[in-house]
């Protein structure tokens, strides 16, 4: 659904912005900002596969057996 690539994409911009400014915070030197973007926004997009699958998805009311698969 359209509805919740919207939702991936406002949270993966979180994401991002909060790590960003974690890295900041702590001084930590990542003038690309490669793990903020491809680090942490990529396994939350990675995760997000086993919510928002139309047939094994946890939203859509089946078991979390694919979390546990992207997790590995």
């Amino acid at each position: 659904e359209s509805y919740c690539s919207f939702f991936v994409g406002i949270i993966g911009g979180l994401i991002y912005f909060l790590h960003s400014k974690i890295n900041l915070k702590l001084k930590i030197d990542d003038p690309l900002e490669a793990s903020s973007l491809h680090g942490c926004v990529g396994l939350f997009g990675v995760i997000s596969v086993a919510f928002f699958d139309k047939d094994q998805g946890i939203y859509y009311l089946h078991d979390a057996k694919l979390l546990g698969v992207q997790l590995v």
